[in-house]
């Protein structure tokens, strides 16, 4: 990427008055870290106030590492200027609301020449934003992606952390971007990242609305504030563009966020209820085959997915796409040839063996969608694998055994993530589900490993194994420790096991 070297005194020049930044002229940053532990020689140190760690508290272990200045949030009611072993300490009132665009002008501020996509919802970011770009680079016009899967190009994705990475990571990326010549990026708005600023300064273009269901109520406390965090995507001043899940029962908050002037395009997977829409659908073994109705015209839709939450995946992208211009047929030929994106109903067996679907399916209305798209594929019996992550809304877990009793003739309720609980106690919870009745088709094990092998061992050639809740997550996370585990390598395994049984 190119070296960047900026003045303090420019980069602050907004937020400071002229006597405050007449002091900081000799100043000039190469750099800016949010991590104490990540700062290197000529950088500035932002010192955020986060909603797990203070920043505040790292300060002299960041001039010890070599920051040439501070930027700390203060509760001062004006902005501050300090000095600590001959290094400039600034404090901000609002940081946390000018963080982002202090990191954008360090970075030149690459989001105003992109054409950023940005994707929220509870269910089907990480699908919308693949698919998004998969179809674009198909088109032949590069795209990066950020998100849970991490940041990169289809294909070669560098991990991170959160599903909406930080400040600087964003902004970082967008300039290599920019860089690199590559206009446009898709990229998945979690509501943590949105509330927690960590989107802010980024001039998104369009924004696709997919869903809100339970989720991180932990965090947010109602779904009136989950939905509220979610919402604030739509108010984003550089929006051009709004695609809206009308399906959805938010969907008018999100409209209610949009400024004049934005283009709103409404979807559905009702027939007649919105812009765009599928007719005349078809759930085959091959994928889906449906009419689709747009504003510019009906063509017909042939697609490698599975599942109705599939479709209305695509068909938002869809909906993106066509608002900025892209020919609608050239859109529906690229959606011939999509492949099922890392964890998100991902397909393994078949062909004469048990058909097994890895998703990340882990909230009630997710595993619910997720076991009817596939009941739709399946000539035979169902059954669903899946556990409940610890130190995560506790509400959700017996919701979670009531879906996959709606939609699975047998479950398997198995371990997820522990992190600090007892794994036992999390299935126990999830065991209040079900009542006398459903006992009878529900089995607990607590090796998952064990649970992914009993469950395919099982299953005939007709039947299919729906293994839910991590997807594409490398690791189980048990006391603080992160063990190398894979849903995918397991399944792989048990499918072996089955074949090798048969002979």
């Amino acid at each position: 990427m190119t070296p960047r070297i900026q003045p303090l005194s420019q980069l602050l020049s907004t937020y400071l008055p002229e006597r405050q930044l007449g002091l900081l002229t000799e100043l000039s940053v190469a750099g800016i870290c949010l991590d104490s532990r990540q700062v290197a020689d000529g950088d500035l140190f932002m010192a955020l106030a986060g909603t797990q760690v203070d920043g505040r508290q790292f300060i002299d272990d960041a001039i010890a590492a070599g920051a040439v200045a501070v930027v700390a949030q203060t509760e001062e009611a004006v902005p501050t200027l300090e000095w600590r072993n001959k290094v400039a300490v600034v404090g901000l009132p609002s940081l946390a609301q000018q963080a982002g665009s202090i990191v954008s002008a360090f970075y030149g501020n690459p989001s105003h020449a992109l054409n950023i996509y940005g994707v929220t919802g509870t269910n089907g970011k990480t699908s919308c934003s693949h698919y998004l770009a998969q179809i674009l680079e198909s088109l032949g016009v590069r795209c990066g992606v950020m998100g849970t899967l991490g940041l990169g190009f289809i294909g070669n994705l560098q991990s991170s952390l959160n599903t909406t990475a930080d400040l600087v990571t964003t902004h970082r990326f967008m300039a290599e971007l920019v860089d690199a010549g590559v206009l446009n990026l898709s990229m998945e708005a979690s509501s943590h990242g949105l509330e927690q600023g960590r989107t802010s300064g980024v001039g998104f273009t369009t924004a696709i609305f997919t869903n809100l269901t339970r989720d991180h109520l932990d965090y947010h406390g109602s779904m009136e504030e989950y939905a509220r965090a979610k919402a604030m995507l739509f108010s984003t001043p550089s929006l051009k563009y709004a695609v809206i899940n009308e399906d959805d029962r938010y969907a008018s908050l999100m409209k209610t966020q949009l400024r004049n002037g934005v283009e709103a395009l409404g979807y559905s997977l009702r027939p007649g209820t919105a812009d765009i829409y599928p007719r005349d659908v078809q759930f085959l073994a091959e994928g889906i085959r449906a009419i689709l109705v747009t504003p510019w015209g009906e063509v017909e839709l042939n697609t490698p997915l599975l599942g109705a939450f599939n479709l209305a995946n695509l068909i938002a992208v869809i909906g993106a796409l066509g608002l900025q211009g892209y020919p609608l047929n050239d859109l529906l030929q690229a959606a011939n040839s999509l492949k099922a994106v890392d964890g998100r109903m991902q397909r393994f067996g078949g062909g004469g063996r048990p058909l097994v679907i890895v998703d990340y399916a882990h909230t009630p209305d997710a595993l619910e969608s997720l076991l009817a798209a596939v009941a739709t594929h399946c000539e035979g019996r169902v059954t669903c694998l899946f556990g409940c992550g610890g130190d995560r809304d506790p509400g959700k877990r017996p919701l979670m055994l009531k879906a996959a009793l709606k939609g699975a003739g047998s479950v398997i309720v198995t371990s997820d993530n522990p992190r600090s609980e007892d794994p036992e106690q999390i299935i126990a919870d999830v065991l209040l589900g079900a009542d006398e009745a459903a006992r009878s088709r529900t089995l607990s094990m607590g090796d998952r490993a064990a649970a992914i092998a009993a469950a395919v061992s099982t299953a005939s050639p007709q039947d299919i194994v729906v293994v839910a809740g991590k997807g594409h997550e490398a690791y189980q996370e048990i006391k603080g420790v992160r063990y190398p585990f894979s849903d995918q390598q397991q399944v792989e395994l048990a499918l072996q096991q089955w074949q090798g049984a048969q002979s």
